[in-house]
C-alpha cells in the first residue's frame, strides 16, 4: 500500500508518531472503503468519476490504490477554484453566486456535471472547508458537502467532520465511498 509506506517513512522522519498513527488508521479505514467501492463498481459493471475540491483529488487516489480500479474509474478532476467548477465540471455561475461555493446544491451540480464529462455511471461532488480557518461564507472548519449521482437521482448532504486538515480530508472521503457504496447496494434490492 502506497500510502502506508509514505506515512511510516514520514513518521520515522518526522517524530510526529502520534499524529502520524493517527493518520495511518485513517487511510488504512479509507482504503478498506475504497476496496469495497470497488468491488461493488466492478460487479455491477459501473464506472464512477470525482469532481473534488477540499478533498484534493484524495478519493480519486484512494480509488485507483486498489486493484482493479482501473476497470471502474473513468477520471477525476481537482476542482478546487470556482473557475474549474464552472469552466471544466459545469457548475453553473448562478447556482455558486445563490448558494455558495460549499453548499449541497454545488455538490450535487459538480457530481452530475463530473459524471457526464467522463461519461461515468456515478459522479461523486465533494466541496467544503478543510480548515483550520473558518470558511469564506463563515461556515466553520470541517463543513463538508457531498453529492453522489446517477442517471437516476442521488443523494446529497452537508457534514461536520471533526479534526485537522487531513482528518478532514480522509473523513469526507470515507463519506463519499460510503454514499456511493450504499447507492449502489440500493440498485439490487
Amino acid at each position: 500500500m502506497i500510502f502506508r509506506l509514505v506515512l511510516c517513512r514520514v513518521k520515522r522522519q518526522s517524530g510526529r508518531g502520534r499524529f502520524m498513527k493517527e493518520t495511518e488508521r485513517q487511510s488504512e479505514r479509507t482504503l478498506e472503503k475504497s476496496g469495497v467501492l470497488v468491488k461493488l463498481l466492478s460487479e455491477n459493471k459501473l464506472k464512477i468519476s470525482a469532481a473534488e475540491s477540499c478533498t484534493g483529488g484524495l478519493l480519486a487516489a484512494m480509488i485507483t490504490s486498489v486493484p482493479g480500479a482501473s476497470a471502474v474509474i473513468e477520471g477525476s478532476v481537482v476542482s478546487y477554484s470556482e473557475s474549474v467548477k464552472i469552466n471544466t465540471v459545469g457548475v453553473p455561475a448562478a447556482v455558486i453566486e445563490k448558494y455558495g461555493v460549499v453548499s449541497v446544491e454545488t455538490a450535487r451540480e459538480m457530481a452530475n456535471g463530473v459524471r457526464k464529462l467522463f461519461g461515468a455511471d456515478v459522479g461523486v461532488g465533494i466541496t467544503g472547508w478543510a480548515g483550520p480557518d473558518i470558511g469564506d461564507d463563515g461556515k466553520p472548519a470541517g463543513t463538508v458537502c457531498i453529492a453522489v449521482c446517477m442517471n437516476d437521482g442521488g443523494v446529497a448532504d452537508e457534514f461536520h467532520f471533526d479534526g485537522d486538515r487531513l482528518g478532514v480530508r480522509f473523513a469526507a472521503v470515507e463519506k463519499a465511498e460510503e454514499l456511493a457504496a450504499d447507492m449502489i447496494r440500493r440498485l439490487n434490492q
